[in-house]
Formats: structure tokens, sequence, C-alpha cells
């Protein structure tokens, strides 16, 4: 195999990351992780290709949000496993890794999950102006601790002041210990790399990424309360100025649980509840799990996006978010979209007005499903070539996949609750090569609602 590194990325959603610090140089290299400048030289970071832009996702902070702004989500830790083996990675540690996430997905009961459990701790803010970050923004610092590109219309992302950590890293160290690269936490990992609104560790020769996974929610004037339990587990409701509100749970870890829309007059739409045990996944089967094909939004009209997204897909089974996350077999039992007609400049997790126009058909699609059904959850994938080193991929590919969400969110009408991003960095190359490749610098698309474990369908 070709790929030079395999690793987990978990979605954190901690108390939202609005300003943004330098970042921390990974100084793990047998993860492959690098240091200062070298994390510039990432895929995405490099190449200014349309898969390359689908690579990253935005994080939840952003440039001109204050520390105010950013509230209380725990951190939600979504993980995608890797499969295969990689250097400085033995078979031990992903068959490892797999079993944690399909054990993992079936959760005990946690106290934000009832509605009779009083908090310990509450915060509440409401966005200001400018305090959530646009799609065509920039983060206050780019993968190799640089400071920032300008945005579309000037806009320039403003980094933190040196030395002051972010909410998210406060939130992540009050979970973790320590947000420090080179620390251990309390499972043994090690963070390898810190760039405020994204911490990538090394848990057993993999690498995960801790994100605030609630980010697409902070639009501005949103009021934003959370709720925490003696237990640790979080309930974050996200209000809107139309009365309607978003309500998030997470156990103690920060893992997302579950998520439900309330609208104005009370009717709730539970989009998915990992509080609902999942049957864990016997990974000797995965390999029998039979994926179906992708196909490329440059080539598809309407018709055949409407027929991929909502392909007639019927799982024996229903699956957790988490392990939706974590295991490509599973994933790939629906069908994805390749987003190839979307170009991200070097070292840019931002996406321009003329690159909007190409999300046309894809937006326009998803919006009138979820117009038809506003039940139905999107899954936003990032993913890179192999060019440079794996933490930095990792951490470019999860903020442009959350910046193509945000682009969706902010020109169609789809509610940022029923799309979750997640990036897999340089994991799933769809051409074997260590070189540049536009083909593997990508952004897909698909609808998990045929996978999804929800209360409400059972």
């Amino acid at each position: 195999m070709l790929r030079k590194n395999y690793y987990t990325t978990t979605a954190l959603v901690a108390v939202l990351a609005l300003s943004f610090p330098q970042v921390s140089p990974a100084q793990n290299a047998s993860v492959g992780t690098s240091s200062g400048s070298s994390a510039g030289k990432s895929d995405g970071a490099n190449t200014g290709s349309a898969a390359d832009a689908s690579v990253g996702t935005s994080s939840g902070s952003s440039e001109g949000k204050s520390d105010g702004a950013n509230t209380g989500s725990a951190a939600d830790a979504s993980v995608g496993t890797s499969s295969g083996s990689s250097e400085g990675k033995s078979d031990g540690a992903n068959a490892g890794s797999a079993a944690d996430a399909s054990n993992g997905a079936n959760p005990g009961a946690v106290a934000g999950a009832s509605d009779d459990a009083e908090p310990t701790e509450v915060t509440e803010t409401t966005i200001g102006a400018g305090g959530a970050r646009k799609s065509n923004q920039e983060f206050g610092t780019q993968v190799d601790g640089s400071t920032t590109l300008a945005g579309e219309e000037g806009a320039e992302a403003t980094a933190a002041k040196d030395g002051e950590m972010s909410p998210f890293e406060k939130s992540f160290m009050r979970q973790h210990g320590s947000a420090a690269v080179g620390s251990l936490l309390d499972d043994g990992s090690e963070v390898v790399a810190n760039i405020g609104d994204r911490v990538v560790v090394n848990r057993d020769g993999q690498l995960v990424v801790y994100k605030d996974d609630n980010a697409l929610l902070l639009r501005e004037g949103v009021n934003v309360r959370t709720e925490t339990f003696s237990d640790g587990s979080t309930r974050t409701l996200v209000a809107r100025a139309a009365g309607d509100h978003v309500v998030t749970v997470r156990d103690g870890e920060g893992r997302v649980l579950s998520r439900t829309q309330v609208a104005a007059d009370g009717t709730e739409v539970k989009l998915f509840d990992d509080t609902v045990r999942a049957e864990s996944i016997d990974a000797a089967l995965l390999n029998t799990y039979t994926g179906v094909d992708s196909i490329l939004v440059s080539t598809a009209g309407q018709a055949a996006l409407r027929a991929a997204l909502q392909a007639d897909t019927k799982p024996d089974r229903r699956f957790s978010l988490r392990q939706i996350r974590e295991h490509e077999e599973v994933r790939n039992l629906v069908p994805s979209i390749d987003l190839d007609t979307i170009n991200f400049a070097t070292g840019s997790a931002a996406i321009f007005k003329d690159q909007v126009d190409n999300l046309s058909d894809i937006g326009t699609t998803m919006e009138e499903i979820l117009s038809a059904n506003p039940r139905e959850v999107f899954l936003i994938e990032g993913h890179t070539d192999p060019v440079g080193d794996a933490a930095s991929n990792l951490a470019l590919s999860d903020r442009r996949a959350e910046t193509i969400a945000l682009a969706l969110s902010e020109n169609f009408t789809i509610a940022p609750e029923n799309l979750l991003v997640q990036g897999y960095g340089e994991q799933f190359l769809k051409v074997e090569t260590e070189d540049a490749s536009l083909a593997n610098r990508r952004a897909t698309v698909r609808q998990i609602t045929p996978l999804l474990q929800q209360a409400s369908a059972d």
C-alpha cells in the first residue's frame, strides 16, 4: 500500500473555537506529523484543486469571533477508524481501533439525555455580528502556524494573541488534562498538533483529530445555552430568532450522542440518537459489505444526483453515527458524490463566490430533499492526497469539509444541523500514488439517513 498513514478522525465538539492561536508543531514523526512549516506543505495546502477543496472542513471557530461567542460545546468525538495498515501502525492497532469504534458506539445512559437531571453548570451566550465564520473567510492560523490569508471580501481572520488559548483548547484541557504538543492524555494518547480550532493526537499509532462539531450551527444572532451535568455529559441548545432550536447531547468524553430539531410550535425531529444502543459491528464481516460506486458532480445532472442521494439502500441493520464515521465499509453502503468542481487555493480553507456556483446542482438537490423530509442527514467528507505530513492533511481536510457544509447552508435552504462533517486526510486514496493528485484531493457528500439509528424510525 502506498498510503503513508492511516488515522482515526475524531470530531470533538468542544467549546467553540472562535479564536486561533499559532499552530503547535507536531512532534511525532512516526505518525506522520510535521513540525513548523512542513505542515504547510500538506496535500491540500499545496494544491488548489477541487478535490483538495473538499478535503477539509472549517472548524467551528473563526476570525472575528469573540470569546463570548464561543460557547459550550463539549467535545464531540466522532471517530473515523482507519483500515488496513500503514507506517508506524500495526494491524493490532487498527483492529483495536475498529473494535473500540464499534463497541464504543453503545454508550450507557447519560444525565444530559434526561429531562429530569439537574445541571451543575450552565453557560449562555449570543453570537454577535462577526462572531461566526463564513465559508469565504480563512481561519486565524493555517495548518503550518502561519498568519491567515485574506477572505474574498477582504475579511482578514484575527489570530489569537500570543499565549492566549482558544475556548476550544480550554474545553479540551478540561476534558483531557492538556492540549500542549507532546503531552499525554489520560488514555495514553499523545498530542502531536494543536492549531487552535483542532487538536490532533496519536492514539496507538493512529491520528485522531478533535474539533467542534457544532460550529455549523453558530450563526449570527443565535443564542447558545450549554448545561453540564455531574457525569460530565452536556446538553447544548442553539436557539434561533425564528423560535426554533437544536438540542445536542454529548457524553462525558464530549462524544455527540444525539441531535434534535425543535420547531417553534414544539414539533421535534430526532436526526440521530446514539443513546439508543446499536448492535456492535463484527470486524470479520466488514469486508463482506457490498459497497456502492460514487459519482462525479461534474458529470451528473440533478436527476442523477437525486437518485444517488436517495438510492433505495436498505441495510439489514441500523448503525450509530459513530460507527458510520469510523467505518468506510459502512459508509460505502450508500452512494457518495465527489464534488470535483470545487477548487481550493493553496493552503486555503475558504470557498469564494465563483466556486459557490459549482455547488448549484448538488445544493439545489439537497434543498429539495430536505424540503420533502427534514429528517434527512448528509455527511460531508474531506480527503487529501499524501503530499506532506498526515497530521496536517487530516486537519486541513477536516477544515475544508466544514467549509463546504458552510457554503451549502449559506447559499441554499439547508439547515446546518442536517449536515455533519468529517475529514479523513490521506487515508482513503482514489489513486494509489505518493505524488500530488487532483483525484485524491476531493470532498464527497452522501446521505446517511438509511444507515442512521434514529429512535423515531424504530
